[in-house]
């Protein structure tokens, strides 16, 4: 046991072998365990456990906490094992901020992207995702929409928006239109992620309808140069696109060909157009069935009328790293759950098995 004087406490570091048990939950800015995770081959022979009475990076008092830090190899690189993403339209965090850290926890999940969060940064529950081990990247403006990253790995290159997206104003045209909270990026352990909320369309002949249509176009031509410029990137496109793009997608009987948004030709063409520019739908081969989407009203989840439009669409780097696919529909029951359910993939990012590097935790 060696101990070493910080600025606010003395910190001990022992050499143990590695253990069944399950360590605590990482604090804000590093990366959470992999060694436990559930599908992930354990990294090295022995793991360096960090214990005291110090949290030396936050300079807060954890007296029973045990934190883990993933040790990068010589050159800087990021370990390469195992990692599982996530989508989730949460319609409010400061209502459910329990019930998604609880879903993290249970589930494993390294990277999550909400969608409607309707909040601003300053009413964000930032504390929770700090003490379940998330850094939390958003944006958002006000009541309504709001998009958000929670990881417990490090984020680089976060970006607001994405270059031309249109803005919008009710009764208003132009080019300089408010830009509303619906698209936020970051790269984490190499593989770049956005979570997007795609705009509703309200009705067809709504002018909500014709945002939407050019929203999509401009997001479908930025994804072609991005991949024309990186063909290997692995790049991820999360979120509610607010469209069902198959027949099997819908089983709302509001939802009339013809009438409704979400199911009509230019919507569909919108969404084939962003996978022809280079992306699929990574969850569908693995899971070709199930809804993400209920409405409240009408019984519509216990008569299981709901709508597929919550989709992971991934580049081929991302795509043929993914090894599992599952949508939660759990997560529509219970109290006050959001109508939308998560949808998570988990990629295997290549690690060997005899790679013996160590892990502190």
């Amino acid at each position: 046991m060696a101990g070493f004087e910080g600025c606010s406490g003395t910190l001990r570091v022992a050499l143990v072998k590695p253990t069944a048990a399950t360590s605590a939950p990482a604090p804000r800015h590093t990366a959470a365990p992999i060694s436990s995770r559930r599908g992930v081959r354990r990294i090295g022979a022995s793991i360096l456990r960090v214990s005291g009475d110090t949290d030396f990076r936050l300079g807060r008092p954890h007296p029973r906490r045990q934190f883990p830090i993933r040790v990068p190899p010589v050159g800087g690189d990021h370990y390469r094992g195992s990692v599982r993403i996530a989508t989730w339209n949460i319609n409010s965090i400061r209502s459910r901020a329990s019930r998604v850290i609880d879903w993290l926890g249970r589930e494993d999940v390294d990277v999550l992207a909400l969608q409607e969060i309707k909040c601003t940064e300053a009413q964000f529950p930032f504390e929770l995702f700090d003490e379940a081990g998330y850094e939390v990247r958003l944006h958002g403006l006000n009541q309504w929409n709001g998009v958000a990253i929670a990881s417990r790995l490090p984020m680089e290159d976060v970006t607001v928006g994405f270059p031309g997206m249109p803005g919008f104003l009710k009764g208003q045209e132009g080019p300089d239109l408010p830009l509303e909270a619906r698209a936020i990026g970051a790269t984490v352990d190499g593989i770049r992620v956005w979570s997007l909320y795609v705009p509703n369309g309200r009705g067809l002949d709504d002018p909500h309808y014709l945002y939407k249509l050019d929203w999509l176009a401009t997001l479908s031509a930025d994804v072609r140069d991005w991949l024309s410029a990186e063909p290997e990137l692995p790049l991820a496109l999360m979120g509610d696109f607010n469209i069902a793009p198959l027949d099997s997608d819908v089983g709302d009987p509001t939802f009339i060909p013809g009438v409704s948004t979400h199911i009509s030709p230019p919507e569909r063409e919108a969404f084939a157009a962003i996978e022809a520019a280079g992306l699929s739908d990574v969850v569908r081969p693995i899971r070709p069935e199930g809804y993400t989407y209920w409405d409240y009203k009408q019984l519509r989840f216990p008569r299981n009328e709901g709508m597929r439009i919550d989709f992971i669409l991934g580049s081929q780097a991302f795509a043929d790293r993914v090894v599992d696919a599952s949508i939660h529909r759990e997560e529509r029951k219970g109290d006050a759950p959001s109508d939308h359910v998560p949808v998570l993939v988990e990629l295997d990012l290549g690690i060997s098995d005899d790679d013996d590097r160590p892990m502190i935790f």
